[in-house]
């Protein structure tokens, strides 16, 4: 028998903002969550976790060990995350970004070092072919093939 029937039909539109205070069965959905990101995903499995070990700690819960390690792996992990995210956000700041106002790059333009050019094919035409001013009778395009005899 299934302890939490209808569990598939709980909503997901609950804010993520301040994961902390969701309930514990929102910090479950979390991870179906159409707007979740990886560290959502990581916010509520550390608050989940911490959550099953002070029941544990209350006698409310078995697998106490097997939550005090998760919980030590998650701090770890998000200690990792927060680090990569302080030196993208470094390297962002470093960054020059350049975006395209439509104007495009014009012949002898160059484009400085760390940044990004923007080229709009309409606004430059294509050159023209050259074409031959007269077609002579030596011309390949005079030459007929003799038949053969």
């Amino acid at each position: 028998m299934d302890p939490y029937p209808g569990f598939e039909l709980s909503r997901l539109d609950f804010p993520l903002d301040d994961i902390a205070s969701l309930p514990s069965y929102q910090l479950a959905l979390v991870k179906y969550h159409p707007l979740a990101q990886p560290e959502h995903h990581l916010r509520a499995e550390l608050y989940f976790v911490k959550r099953r070990v002070a029941a544990s700690e209350r006698g409310e819960e078995v697998g106490l060990e097997e939550a005090r390690t998760r919980l030590r792996v998650l701090e770890r992990a998000r200690d990792a995350l927060e680090q990569a995210r302080r030196e993208q956000r470094s390297r962002m700041k470093d960054a020059v970004v350049q975006t395209g106002g439509g104007d495009g790059l014009r012949a002898g333009e160059g484009v400085r070092q760390g940044s990004r050019g923007f080229f709009d094919p309409v606004s430059h035409p294509l050159p023209r072919p050259a074409v031959p001013a007269r077609v002579s009778a030596d011309s390949p395009s005079s030459y007929r093939p003799t038949p053969a005899r």
